[in-house]
């Protein structure tokens, strides 16, 4: 096994897998991992919030960052039509976690630290949606997907 080997975990809303190539061990607890929004929006420039508290395993400090399948999986989308979508990672041991509601651009490039060594650390996905003020958006099941990976 080379020193400087990386490991890669990624959790996919609908998918974990794990790969294991150095000393480092770490899995997504009782995954695949969903939320839902607390309350539906009914009308233009209404908003909902949800989050989903995920649960990691792991025994050295890591890095989690963020990225998607397909350009625009990080906006709540449905058949075309999209919400105002805005993220907050949080969790007692992340080094910087999310104070604000950030975009889904920031989101994206950003690199979470958990300074910890386990064995287990909880990070909560906040995510809130917002209906256009000039129009209705139409009605339905609005979806995004992220990937979340770990390295050490």
């Amino acid at each position: 096994m080379l020193p400087n080997a990386k490991k890669v975990l990624s959790c996919l809303f609908a998918t974990c897998a794990m790969s294991s190539l150095a000393l480092a061990d770490g899995a997504w607890l009782d995954g695949p991992y969903t939320l839902a929004m607390e309350e539906s929006i009914t009308a233009g420039g209404r908003e909902s919030s949800g989050s989903v508290v995920m649960t990691l395993v792991h025994n050295e400090p890591c890095q989690i960052s963020m990225s998607v399948l397909h350009e625009g999986d990080e906006v709540l989308s449905c058949n075309g039509d999209t919400l105002t979508t805005n993220y907050k990672l949080a969790g007692e041991n992340l080094q910087n976690p999310d104070a604000e509601w950030i975009d889904p651009q920031t989101f994206l490039q950003k690199a979470y630290q958990i300074m910890s060594f386990g064995p287990e650390s909880q990070v909560t996905l906040w995510v809130r949606a917002t209906a256009s003020m000039m129009r209705a958006n139409e009605a339905g099941n609005y979806e995004a997907s992220l990937v979340m990976t770990l390295s050490w």
